[in-house]
Protein backbone atom coordinates (compact mmCIF):
# COMPACT_ATOMS: atom_id res chain seq x y z
CA UNK A 1 0.00 0.00 0.00
CA UNK A 2 2.82 2.41 0.85
CA UNK A 3 4.56 1.74 -2.47
CA UNK A 4 1.31 2.38 -4.34
CA UNK A 5 0.78 5.62 -2.43
CA UNK A 6 4.31 6.78 -3.26
CA UNK A 7 3.98 6.13 -6.99
CA UNK A 8 0.58 7.72 -7.31
CA UNK A 9 0.37 11.28 -8.60
CA UNK A 10 -2.35 13.84 -8.15
CA UNK A 11 -5.88 12.59 -8.75
CA UNK A 12 -4.92 8.91 -8.60
CA UNK A 13 -3.00 9.08 -11.91
CA UNK A 14 0.43 7.42 -11.89
CA UNK A 15 3.34 9.73 -12.59
CA UNK A 16 4.82 9.68 -16.06
CA UNK A 17 7.95 7.74 -15.02
CA UNK A 18 5.90 4.69 -14.00
CA UNK A 19 4.21 4.63 -17.39
CA UNK A 20 7.61 4.76 -19.08
CA UNK A 21 8.95 2.04 -16.79
CA UNK A 22 6.02 -0.29 -17.50
CA UNK A 23 6.40 0.41 -21.23
CA UNK A 24 10.12 -0.37 -21.05
CA UNK A 25 9.64 -3.59 -19.08
CA UNK A 26 6.79 -4.71 -21.37
CA UNK A 27 8.97 -4.17 -24.43
CA UNK A 28 10.95 -7.27 -23.37
CA UNK A 29 7.94 -9.53 -24.11
CA UNK A 30 9.05 -10.46 -27.67
CA UNK A 31 12.53 -11.29 -26.40
CA UNK A 32 11.44 -13.35 -23.39
CA UNK A 33 8.53 -15.25 -24.96
CA UNK A 34 10.65 -17.48 -27.19
CA UNK A 35 12.29 -19.33 -24.29
CA UNK A 36 9.10 -20.69 -22.70
CA UNK A 37 7.77 -21.61 -26.14
CA UNK A 38 10.86 -23.71 -26.84
CA UNK A 39 11.00 -25.21 -23.35
CA UNK A 40 7.32 -26.18 -23.15
CA UNK A 41 7.32 -27.67 -26.65
CA UNK A 42 10.51 -29.60 -25.83
CA UNK A 43 8.88 -30.95 -22.65
CA UNK A 44 5.90 -32.15 -24.69
CA UNK A 45 8.15 -33.76 -27.30
CA UNK A 46 10.25 -35.47 -24.62
CA UNK A 47 7.08 -36.72 -22.92
CA UNK A 48 5.99 -38.29 -26.21
CA UNK A 49 9.43 -39.93 -26.47
CA UNK A 50 9.10 -41.19 -22.89
CA UNK A 51 5.91 -43.06 -23.83
CA UNK A 52 7.85 -44.80 -26.57
CA UNK A 53 10.95 -45.40 -24.41
CA UNK A 54 9.02 -46.60 -21.35
CA UNK A 55 9.71 -43.64 -19.01
CA UNK A 56 13.51 -43.57 -19.20
CA UNK A 57 14.89 -41.83 -16.06
CA UNK A 58 17.05 -39.46 -18.11
CA UNK A 59 13.99 -38.27 -19.99
CA UNK A 60 12.08 -37.72 -16.74
CA UNK A 61 14.81 -35.34 -15.57
CA UNK A 62 14.94 -33.48 -18.90
CA UNK A 63 11.15 -33.19 -18.96
CA UNK A 64 10.88 -31.68 -15.48
CA UNK A 65 13.68 -29.19 -16.16
CA UNK A 66 12.09 -28.04 -19.44
CA UNK A 67 8.61 -27.96 -17.94
CA UNK A 68 9.62 -26.06 -14.81
CA UNK A 69 11.76 -23.47 -16.60
CA UNK A 70 9.12 -23.17 -19.33
CA UNK A 71 6.46 -22.53 -16.69
CA UNK A 72 8.49 -19.80 -15.00
CA UNK A 73 9.19 -18.28 -18.40
CA UNK A 74 5.53 -18.47 -19.44
CA UNK A 75 4.41 -16.60 -16.33
CA UNK A 76 7.06 -13.91 -16.90
CA UNK A 77 6.27 -13.68 -20.64
CA UNK A 78 2.52 -13.39 -20.02
CA UNK A 79 3.08 -10.64 -17.47
CA UNK A 80 5.36 -8.75 -19.83
CA UNK A 81 2.85 -9.28 -22.64
CA UNK A 82 0.09 -7.58 -20.69
CA UNK A 83 2.42 -4.63 -19.99
CA UNK A 84 3.47 -4.45 -23.64
CA UNK A 85 -0.06 -4.65 -25.02
CA UNK A 86 -1.18 -1.81 -22.76
CA UNK A 87 1.27 0.57 -24.43
CA UNK A 88 1.53 -0.41 -28.07
CA UNK A 89 -0.37 1.26 -30.84
CA UNK A 90 -2.24 -1.38 -32.77
CA UNK A 91 -4.34 -1.25 -35.91
CA UNK A 92 -8.06 -1.65 -35.47
CA UNK A 93 -8.24 -4.84 -37.53
CA UNK A 94 -5.64 -6.47 -35.22
CA UNK A 95 -7.45 -5.71 -31.94
CA UNK A 96 -9.43 -9.01 -31.91
CA UNK A 97 -6.22 -10.92 -32.65
CA UNK A 98 -4.49 -9.11 -29.78
CA UNK A 99 -7.36 -9.97 -27.42
CA UNK A 100 -7.17 -13.67 -28.36
CA UNK A 101 -3.38 -13.63 -28.07
CA UNK A 102 -3.51 -12.02 -24.61
CA UNK A 103 -6.03 -14.44 -23.17
CA UNK A 104 -4.54 -17.54 -24.76
CA UNK A 105 -1.10 -16.45 -23.53
CA UNK A 106 -2.54 -16.05 -20.05
CA UNK A 107 -4.10 -19.51 -20.43
CA UNK A 108 -0.70 -20.93 -21.38
CA UNK A 109 0.84 -19.47 -18.22
CA UNK A 110 -1.94 -20.87 -16.03
CA UNK A 111 -1.99 -24.17 -17.93
CA UNK A 112 1.75 -24.59 -17.54
CA UNK A 113 1.41 -24.08 -13.78
CA UNK A 114 -1.31 -26.73 -13.66
CA UNK A 115 0.75 -29.10 -15.82
CA UNK A 116 3.79 -28.67 -13.58
CA UNK A 117 1.70 -29.41 -10.50
CA UNK A 118 0.34 -32.51 -12.22
CA UNK A 119 3.88 -33.65 -13.05
CA UNK A 120 4.79 -33.58 -9.38
CA UNK A 121 1.55 -35.43 -8.56
CA UNK A 122 2.50 -38.14 -11.08
CA UNK A 123 5.58 -38.88 -8.98
CA UNK A 124 3.36 -39.41 -5.93
CA UNK A 125 0.44 -41.23 -7.55
CA UNK A 126 1.40 -42.15 -11.09
CA UNK A 127 -1.52 -44.50 -11.78
CA UNK A 128 -4.12 -41.77 -11.27
CA UNK A 129 -2.45 -38.71 -12.79
CA UNK A 130 -0.07 -39.90 -15.53
CA UNK A 131 -2.42 -39.71 -18.52
CA UNK A 132 -4.16 -36.59 -17.21
CA UNK A 133 -0.75 -34.95 -16.95
CA UNK A 134 0.24 -36.10 -20.44
CA UNK A 135 -3.03 -34.95 -22.01
CA UNK A 136 -2.64 -31.59 -20.27
CA UNK A 137 0.96 -31.20 -21.45
CA UNK A 138 0.15 -32.08 -25.05
CA UNK A 139 -2.89 -29.78 -25.03
CA UNK A 140 -0.67 -27.06 -23.61
CA UNK A 141 1.78 -27.59 -26.50
CA UNK A 142 -1.06 -27.12 -28.98
CA UNK A 143 -2.17 -23.96 -27.15
CA UNK A 144 1.41 -22.65 -27.23
CA UNK A 145 1.45 -23.11 -31.01
CA UNK A 146 -1.86 -21.32 -31.52
CA UNK A 147 -0.86 -18.47 -29.23
CA UNK A 148 2.49 -18.11 -30.95
CA UNK A 149 0.78 -18.04 -34.34
CA UNK A 150 -1.49 -15.22 -33.18
CA UNK A 151 1.56 -13.35 -31.88
CA UNK A 152 3.21 -13.72 -35.27
CA UNK A 153 0.08 -12.34 -36.96
CA UNK A 154 0.34 -9.29 -34.71
CA UNK A 155 3.92 -8.73 -35.85
CA UNK A 156 3.64 -9.63 -39.54
CA UNK A 157 -0.02 -8.78 -40.23
CA UNK A 158 -3.13 -10.80 -40.93
CA UNK A 159 -2.24 -11.25 -44.61
CA UNK A 160 1.18 -12.78 -43.87
CA UNK A 161 0.34 -16.16 -45.42
CA UNK A 162 -1.42 -14.58 -48.39
CA UNK A 163 1.77 -12.97 -49.71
Amino acid sequence: MLLFAQTEGLGGVPPEWTTHLVRLIGAFHPLVVHFPIALLLTAALLEAASVWLKDHPGLRFAIVINLTLGTVGAVVAASLGWMDAAHIGIEVDLKPTLAWHRWLGTSVAIGSLITTILWFRVRVNSAVCLWLYRATLWSLALLVGITGHLGALLVYGLDYFAS
